[in-house]
């Protein structure tokens, strides 16, 4: 019951029956109807990290702040570090490591996981629809090249006027100067790296202006090893990615953002760290506020008939 209570929002407790999902009102991030979503997508933006299938997660000495998913025929293998999670499973959980429930082929050592492990399999396949839908919405648009020499002497990009910003890598990126992204509130932000290219991080990667990391989306389409690749010697990096296909890894770098997908390899090394936003669907909105004293009534309610009983 504590598992289900944290996927939804607070007025689903005291509103009894209210919906706990209400389409957020900003709709410049990843997860709004903007990005393809159907309805704003609420599974996915659970997550910190959410692997693709068969993905061979591990990390060492890494401090990952956020729900992390493990999808089908994946194995999770954390050493020596800290997770904020919970850490849920798409396959059953049937042994102990460390002191935690984890899949056949899943080792956990001298790691601390915050709320435990679990099998959550509807909610991990749900999420996985929404980012792969995302990925493949955002993949089907057409695109704007991406500035020359991203990141080795082009090093900021602006957008304006809200709505969706999407680009097109031409090039193999790999930044070694800190870049920055400056938009607005209202503005979104999608780079398209086709599967002949790879994106490697080695600088800081900022935002300004009001962009948050879920309004900015790396939307790396290639199949090779790491098609993904952030080592930034412990530099910040604002931005959410999806690894369609390939595999990625992340060392010595701090990733405010969220990272989902990735096959085969998934990697965080030597003290690479994750801050995942909080999800947007989880906040109360305005009207949910209002109906929680109804909630309250009806709750007291129900607690005076049930005495009578």
């Amino acid at each position: 019951m504590l598992k289900k209570l944290r996927l939804g929002s607070l007025a689903t407790v005291v509103a009894l029956g209210i919906t706990a999902r209400v389409p957020v009102a900003n709709a410049s991030t990843i997860f709004s109807t903007a990005s393809g979503c159907v309805s704003p997508c609420v599974n996915a933006d659970q997550f910190g990290i959410l692997t693709g299938p068969n993905a061979v997660f591990q990390s060492s000495n890494d401090v990952l702040n956020g729900i992390i998913g493990i999808d089908t025929g994946g194995t999770f293998s954390p050493t020596s570090g800290t997770i904020s999670g919970p850490v849920d499973f798409a396959d059953p959980v049937s042994q102990t490591s460390d002191g935690y429930m984890v899949p056949n082929g899943s080792s956990i050592n001298n790691t601390t996981i915050t709320g435990g492990t679990a099998y959550a399999p509807v909610l991990i396949a749900d999420a996985t629809a929404e980012w792969q839908g995302i990925s493949n919405y955002w993949a089907g648009q057409s695109g704007t090249a991406l500035p020359a020499n991203f990141g080795t002497g082009t090093n900021s990009l602006t957008v304006s006027g809200g709505g969706p910003h999407v680009y097109t890598v031409g090039y193999n990126v790999n930044t070694n100067q800190a870049v920055t992204i400056t938009g607005g509130a209202n503005d979104l932000v999608v780079i398209n790296v086709p599967a002949a290219y790879q994106f490697d991080i080695g600088a800081a990667f900022n935002l300004s202006g009001g962009l948050t990391p879920d309004q900015v989306l790396i939307n790396v389409l290639g199949t090779s090893n790491n098609v993904l690749k952030i080592t930034a010697n412990g530099s910040p990096i604002y931005a959410d990615f999806i690894v369609a296909n390939g595999n990625y890894s992340v060392n010595s770098a701090t990733v405010d953002g969220r990272v989902f997908g990735g096959t085969g390899a998934v990697q965080w090394n030597s003290q690479g760290s994750l801050d995942a936003p909080s999800s947007p669907s989880s906040v109360p909105e305005p009207a949910q506020w209002m109906l929680m004293p109804a909630g309250l009534f009806a709750l007291a309610g129900l607690r005076r008939r049930l005495c009578r009983i």
